[in-house]
């Protein structure tokens, strides 16, 4: 039979198991492309490298009035034409607490023959060409630490249950423990 002790180690270990994996949210990235001819591309995926499809964008006139709507296809791409408007602000929402929000300035919606993705969260000055942004499938160094906090927690789990299933065997080799013998004080002689 298992201790307290191990019980409650059991418990929490099944309660951190059934924690909701998307309990650690992935940061939501998104890039964007004027096409020849004035069209929007914008692309949108989680920091694992995963596609945001089906999240759902809405694209709004300087004014704050909708300019587009609509979800992202199975590749997580959304395509709209800006028409001339001013700078457009774009959000995308995937749900969870996943969320985009950033601006397409006036200047790059103008230049239709800009073929390069420009990351939004990189800040480029009107005239000046944006570096592609590099969909990064890398594990970030928090993700590092919780694969290691959980490898240990697993092994301490193991060593709790090798002691727990020692202590069980010493216990049934020993016998029931005799009267005033577990007190620690010597007996009267």
């Amino acid at each position: 039979m298992l201790d307290r002790g191990m019980t409650i180690r059991i418990v929490a270990v099944g309660m951190a198991w059934a924690i909701p994996s998307h309990g650690l949210a992935h940061k939501l990235e998104a890039e964007y492309r004027v096409l020849p001819g004035g069209t929007v591309r914008l692309e949108c995926w989680f920091e694992t490298g995963d596609s945001a499809k089906g999240a759902a964008v809405v694209v709004y006139r300087p004014g704050g009035e909708k300019l587009a709507e609509g979800k992202l296809d199975e590749d997580g791409v959304f395509t709209f034409a800006p028409g001339d408007v001013g700078p457009v602000r774009v959000v995308i929402n995937a749900g969870g607490g996943h969320r985009k929000e950033f601006t397409i300035p006036t200047e790059h919606l103008r230049n239709s023959a800009a073929s390069q993705p420009v990351n939004p969260d990189t800040v480029v000055s009107p005239g000046t060409e944006a570096s592609p942004s590099v969909r990064s499938s890398s594990v970030s160094l928090r993700d590092w630490i919780i694969g290691i906090g959980f490898v240990l927690a697993l092994a301490a789990f193991w060593v709790s249950l090798r002691n727990a299933k020692e202590i069980y065997a010493l216990r049934k080799r020993l016998g029931p423990p005799t009267p005033g013998a577990a007190s620690g004080s010597p007996s009267p002689s």
